[in-house]
This record gives C-alpha cells, structure tokens and sequence, in this order.
C-alpha cells in the first residue's frame, strides 16, 4: 500500500483524532463542561437532578437502541440489564468496599454473563415469544432482588458509598452530574464504534433479514447474543450511574413501565441513531419537568407531543442513516494497490477447491417434504469447478427448494448433499457459505437502510477473525481492515457494472441493478460454488448480454456456477448442461439445446398437446 494511503486509513495521529468515536467524546466532554457550569450559575440541585435523569436514560437508550435499533430485538424486560447494573456495583461497593470505578467493570462482565444465560435459549424465538419472554425476565429480576436477603429484600441496599477517585469524591450534585456525563460520554464512543464497524453492518443484516445473514456466513445466533451482551454493558453502565447518584438502590426502580419508557426513548429518537437517542432523552424527561407550571395538564400536553412526532416522524426525530466510514475515494485508492495491510489481521479463505476433475457438488437422492407435501423427490445433480449447469423447470418445480436443500436453509428429509466430499446435508446455513457457497435469492433481497456499498461489505463478514473486542477497543484495526474490505467490494462492484451506485441506497435503484448488487455480495464470498436464482429478472437484452459475459468469466476462474433462470435464450448461451425439474422430480440432464428439444420438457413447460392441437406446441417450442 502507498504511504499516501497508509496515512489516510492507518498512520496518522489526526486520523485517530478525527475518528467519530473520538470527536464524539471530545464532544461530550465540552457538553459536560458546559452543563456543569450552567448548573452552578444556577445553584438548583433540582436541576442538576433532572440532568442526571436524562443522563441515565440516555445511557440506557443507547444499551437499548443497539438490542433493538442495530440488531431488531424487541426486548421488554430491558430493565433487568440496568438492576443487575446496579445492583452489582451496589454490592462491590457495601459487601466488598470496592471503589466504585472498579465496581463498573465488575457490574459490566455481570451483566454481559446475564445477557448470554437470556439470550442464548430465548434468541431463537420469534420476536412475539420474545417480547413476552424478555418481560418475563424482567420481572423475575425485579422479584429475586424483592426476596434476596443479600441484596436488603425490599428495603434494598443502603447507604451507598460515594464514588471517589483518588481523594476527591463525587460528593455534590454537580461533582455527580459531571461523573454521570462523563460514563455517558463512554457509552457513546462504543455505541458509535459498535454502530459504525462490521459489527453494526452485520446486525443491520439480522434486523432486516435472518435468511440473507446466514447465507453470507453470519452466525445470526451468535451476533443477537453478541447484540444482548454489548446492550447488557450499556444496561450496566446506566446502573452504575444511577447507583452513583443514589442513596439507596431497591427493587421500585426497575419496574416494568422504566423498560416501556426506555423503548419509547429509543422509537422517538430514532432506531439505530445515537444522536435522535440522546435528544429523545433529554426531551422524555426534561419536557414533562418544563411543563411542571401546567400541573393539570402536562402529562396530557406531553402525551399530544409524543403523539405528533410519531405522526409527522414516523422513523423518529433523527432517522438512522447508515454509509460506511471509509471514504469512497480512499477505498477506491486503496483499490488500485496490490496488498492492503491489514496488521496481524487474518482474513479467513474458503476451503480449498476441489481437486481438478472431482465433483465440487453432489446432490444425491435428496427427497424434501413439508408437512406431508413433496417438494423434492430423489433428485441428483453433479457440478464441477469452471463449469455453469442451468437448474431449469415451469414455476413450483422445486428449483428454489433444491438451492435451499444445497445451501442449509432446509435440510433434506433424505439423501446427500457433498461439498468437496465432505457431507453438508445437515449443515446449518452459515457453515455452508463458509466452506465457499454464496448465492442470490428469487426475489432481490437487500438491506434497505444500508448503502450499496454496505450491503456488499456485509458479506465480507464471514471472511474476518474480527469480534465485539476489535470493535470496542481496536479502531485503527478495524479501520484498516474496513479499507481493504471497502477497495475489495467496490472492485466487485466495479465488476458487475454499477460501482458508480455504490453511495445510494436499495430502494432508488431500478430491479436489474438490484439484481447485480446481490450478485457482487454474492462474489465477494470469494465462493467456489455461485448459485444465481433468475439474475437477469428485469434486464433489458443489452444487460443479459453483459451478465453472459460476466457468468463466463467467472467460470473461467474456476467457480462452479448454477444458474436458475427461465429465459431460455440465455440458459443456451451460457450453460454447458441443464438440469429440468418438474413437480419435485429430474426428467431430463445433459446438453441444453437437445434437452430442450426433449417431449417431456416440452411438455412440462407447455403442457400436453391435445388432439385438435396435435403437435403444433412441440414445433413451436423447437423454434
């Protein structure tokens, strides 16, 4: 890489100042500063309270706003992470004598361990079960502190001590206004490194998707875990706060209407923004105390403003806007050199291809029933690298069931699907992209609220050794990984015809060139084995022409590609063998201009002649 572009993305001490995370820290520092100042010109404690209110809601927001605005997890119960919080830095601080600054650590690791034990059994469940259960969760948390002894009962845990950091303590309202913002300005730079990394694009993915996300490799489980636990930190950091600011810390605090209004937080601010949080809180509670002098009426004038912002701003006040941080020009720089250097950062490579001759796939016997109907019987199939087989057949032949029997979104009731010899039959979804198999989808299915450009970065996930831990604490890395994966992508997008799109979201792009945006995902998988469902849906005769061209040289690398499609012009242009499927069932293999000559393709796709019609559809369909 060019020196220029090392100092761009890597080196430079001012990149690391410039850095949104940074700024966003510099910037709430100087809030807090002016915060304090203005509180103690105005000598209110009640004033300094209030700020502290929306302090802690804010951090609380912005726990909640990554379970449920990054990763689309409806949780009910959230404030069960914030009593844990609270209650574990309550007791470091009266059982152990811990100084509160190692409390918050403590308090963090608690709750993260909390949101595996929740997350792991509850997170497959569909977002209703969900909801009730993580309510559920809520409330048992809430009732274990009424009951526990440790923890005071239903008296709760007092006095608690004053956080101090060497001699000087937090003592004053404002001294604890300015700690509160401080453990804000915290949980702000994570969120937005969290947000802004591989991470948030792969959450975004799960939120919008979980068929897409596994097919490129995303273990959807384990990043809704992933979401829980870093949402379980911020719930602990919002605890800590208020049990800074606390005399005592018992179960009324945690109540299930405290989880309702953090969602309400997070819906008005905006689902996925840090900033609409962060001005939501500051409106959710701070209105209601400006409104005081309408005693009679404030809660009734609250509720009519909380009712016309979700009317006139259905997204939220500031609605998530989401484009990848590596500027499109430094990416395209980056593209042009021959290495990107990425650390000690590895980037993990599909398993090797197939030996040269051997069957990169084969599908043998496999047999697909739901619920009593048939969508697959005995079907077989073998593909190896370089060449393009065409899976063609009149709609409801089971040609999208097949893929998915091939790829892991179904698993076949019986028979044998081998990737490489290995056997990948009951493999789940993500492990099956892994070993090199990317694909496209009947309808194009893409992540709106990411740019072209991240949608294809999403699919570089699966090839990264990076976690929440390069996330939070390694930006440089993360930065110079997401410049490699940037100048990568918008290569395979220069590819596909449509890198001048890369800064423009899904829904201002025609149908054909969302089409190509879910083939360049799938090739940035590096896949051995590319399965296309109709990729030139939508296409005019010249861009048929140009994905012909494109589907050959591919192959010429050595990628083994099935190509589902039902314009049959461009399966014989293409395809060096078809496979026809009809009702479940293979009726004919081999080469696609005698195949397509065959009586019973021709009969599958037209029907049965009848005697008036004799065999007028059989000539019509040679021609």
């Amino acid at each position: 890489m060019t020196n220029r572009i090392k100092s761009a993305f890597t080196d430079s001490p001012l990149r690391d100042l410039g850095d949104r995370a940074s700024t966003s820290l510099l910037a709430m520092l100087g809030v807090s500063l002016l915060i304090v100042g203005a509180l103690d010109l105005y000598g209110s404690d009640y004033v300094t309270t209030i700020a502290i209110g929306i302090t802690t809601y804010a951090a609380l927001g912005l726990g909640l706003n990554i379970v449920m605005g990054y990763a689309g997890l409806l949780d009910m119960g959230y404030a069960a992470f914030f009593a844990i919080g609270a209650y574990a830095s309550a007791i470091c601080g009266i059982h152990f004598q811990l100084n509160f600054f190692l409390s918050i650590p403590i308090a963090v690791v608690v709750t993260g361990i909390a949101g595996i034990i929740i997350g792991y059994p509850t997170l497959r469940l569909r977002p209703d079960y969900l909801a009730i259960v993580t309510i559920g969760f809520g409330e048992l948390i809430r009732t274990v502190a009424n009951n526990w002894d440790y923890v005071g009962a239903s008296r709760g845990l007092y006095p608690l001590p004053i956080p101090s950091i060497g001699g000087y303590q937090f003592m004053t309202p404002i001294q604890q206004a300015l700690l509160a913002f401080l453990l804000l300005g915290v949980a702000v730079v994570f969120c937005n490194r969290l947000g802004r990394s591989h991470i948030g694009r792969a959450w975004r993915a799960i939120r919008s998707d979980d068929i897409v996300p596994e097919s490129l490799g995303l273990p959807t489980l384990r990043l809704k875990i992933g979401a829980y636990i870093a949402g379980g930190a911020m719930g602990a950091l919002a605890g800590a706060i208020f049990a800074a600011r606390s005399v005592a810390v018992d179960p009324t605090n945690f109540t299930l209407l405290l989880s309702v209004q953090i969602i309400m937080v997070v819906v008005l601010g905006g689902l996925g923004s840090t900033s609409g949080v962060l001005i939501a809180a500051v409106i959710f509670v701070g209105l209601p105390e400006w409104l005081r002098e309408f005693q009679d009426y404030r809660l009734l004038l609250f509720s009519v403003a909380v009712i016309a912002l979700v009317e006139f701003r259905p997204q939220g006040m500031i609605p998530e806007r989401v484009a990848t941080r590596i500027p499109k020009a430094g990416a395209r720089a980056a593209r042009d050199t021959e290495k990107v250097d990425v650390g000690r950062l590895t980037v993990k490579e599909p398993a090797a291809a197939a030996v040269d001759g051997a069957p990169l796939l084969e599908v043998r016997g496999v047999t697909k029933k739901f619920s009593g109907l048939t969508a697959l019987e005995d079907v077989s199939m073998t593909l190896t690298a370089g060449r393009i087989v065409g899976i063609i057949g009149p709609n409801g032949a089971g040609k999208t069931t097949l893929v998915n029997a091939i790829t892991g979104v179904h698993h076949a009731t019986s028979g044998t699907v081998l990737l490489d010899g290995v056997d990948v039959t009951a493999m789940i979804a993500h492990r099956v992209a892994r070993r090199g198999v990317s694909r496209s989808f009947q309808t194009a299915r893409l992540i709106d609220q990411l740019t072209v450009l991240d949608n294809v970065l999403v699919a570089d996930y699966a090839r990264s050794n990076l976690g929440l831990r390069h996330a939070l604490l390694s930006p440089r890395a993360i930065r110079r990984y997401d410049a490699a994966a940037a100048a990568r992508a918008l290569t395979v997008l220069e590819r596909v015809g449509i890198d001048q799109l890369a800064e423009i979201c899904p829904p201002e792009l025609s149908y054909a060139d969302r089409r190509r945006v879910e083939v360049a995902r799938a090739l940035m998988m590096s896949p051995r084995l590319l399965i296309l469902d109709e990729p030139a849906a939508g296409m005019n005769p010249a861009e048929k022409k140009e994905l012909v061209v494109l589907l050959r040289a591919i192959a010429a690398e050595g990628v083994a590609i099935a190509l589902i499609e039902h314009d049959m012009p461009l399966v014989t242009s293409v395809a060096e063998d078809v496979v026809v499927l009809d009702q479940g069932r293979v009726i004919a293999t081999g080469d696609p201009h005698e195949v397509l000559a065959l009586p019973q393709v021709i009969e599958a796709y037209l029907g049965a002649p009848t005697a008036l019609e004799g065999g007028t559809r059989h000539g019509a369909a040679q021609r």
